[in-house]
């Protein structure tokens, strides 16, 4: 149930990209799942695509402004953007609300290290003033990441939303004037991923690659981004790891 409309919202995503001359890529868990299942994981429950930021931008106003869209809705969490269907219904004894597409937005790494290192630096801090109550988690932390996760959390109800939102695009961006450039990083990736940057490359030589009964666009030289992030990806993980993200039951 909860792949099969993660499906169609990726169909529909497709289908604006390839319409409007727009790239994109499969992402994370998602793109993993098309090399290794050609499909989704088995136990995966959300899904993943990234597109480089100014793909991104004629992606978000097409969604904004389209009709045909409507049952899709193109939101921002606290730093994330995704792709949203409303559904609120009773499934195998749970109450689903929502079925989400994350959109990671790519954008130019500078040149120099320190600069990066700064960039990121700042991100993470962001990150922590933005993250709400109710999403922080203190386990398996070691007692200064919980002393800065507090800090920043601290930090961030001295400014409003609006403004930390503000701060956050602007620092994300502030290279992409840039003309020589290397590589490209999601900002508004997952705190432990967001430093992992991307060559330019990839992302000039898109390619598709089948998933279920259709071809979705992914990244060239998928081996570099799948390495990168889950090191053997073809080999499946133990067991007790094999379990949703979001802990919807699936099956």
């Amino acid at each position: 149930f909860v792949q099969d409309k993660l499906y169609e919202q990726l169909k529909e995503i497709d289908r604006i990209c390839v319409e409007n001359n727009i790239k994109y890529s499969l992402a994370g868990g998602t793109f993993l799942g098309a090399i290794r299942h050609n499909g989704f994981i088995p136990w995966d429950d959300d899904a993943d695509v990234l597109m480089e930021r100014s793909e991104f931008e004629k992606f978000q106003n097409i969604m904004m402004n389209s009709k045909s869209s409507s049952k899709y809705k193109l939101i921002r969490g606290s730093w994330s953007y995704r792709i949203s269907e409303d559904i609120n219904v009773q499934y195998k004894e749970q109450i689903i609300e929502l079925i989400t597409t994350d959109v990671f937005v790519y954008d130019k790494v500078p040149l120099s290290n320190l600069l990066y290192t700064l960039q990121i630096i700042i991100l993470k801090t962001l990150q922590g003033m933005l993250k709400k109550r109710e999403y922080m988690s203190w386990k398996n932390k070691s007692i200064l990441q919980n002393i800065a996760q507090s800090a920043t959390f601290a930090l961030g109800l001295l400014f409003s939303r609006e403004i930390k939102i503000k701060c956050f695009d602007y620092i994300s961006q502030i290279f992409n004037n840039n003309t020589i450039y290397k590589e490209f990083f999601a900002g508004n990736d997952d705190y432990k991923d967001m430093d992992k940057a991307i060559p330019r490359t990839l992302f000039e030589t898109i390619t598709t690659h089948k998933f279920r009964d259709s071809s979705f666009m992914i990244l060239g030289n998928y081996d570099y981004y799948l390495t990168k992030w889950y090191g053997d990806y073809m080999k499946l993980p133990p067991k007790e790891l094999q379990k949703p993200t979001r802990r919807i039951d699936i099956n």
